[in-house]
């Protein structure tokens, strides 16, 4: 995980998604100047299975896997995470 800088080439300078697009210039004032644009690598964990999320993702580039462990770490998956969708809401 990396949190990326304005210089660098990975940085997505605008919020290009039709989520945002919809929002009031004010309200997308505000995402831009309090987001936090993140690098993660393949392999990463995005979040953690029963901890609260203090954040929302949005995933713009890449695919995520949603699963659940069991009680003996057994893995299930649930969905697969495209691009244009928010991790850490609930529903």
């Amino acid at each position: 995980m990396k949190s990326l800088s304005v210089s660098d080439k990975e940085y997505i300078c605008d919020l290009q998604a039709p989520c945002f697009q919809i929002l009031p210039l004010d309200e997308l004032e505000l995402i831009r100047a309090s987001k936090t644009q993140v690098l993660f690598k393949k392999g990463d964990n995005l979040t953690k299975q029963g901890t609260f999320a203090s954040y929302v993702l949005f995933i713009f580039e890449g695919l995520a896997i949603q699963y659940i462990e069991s009680d003996t770490l057994k893995s299930f998956n649930l969905r697969i995470i495209k691009p244009g969708e928010f991790i850490g809401m609930f529903s």
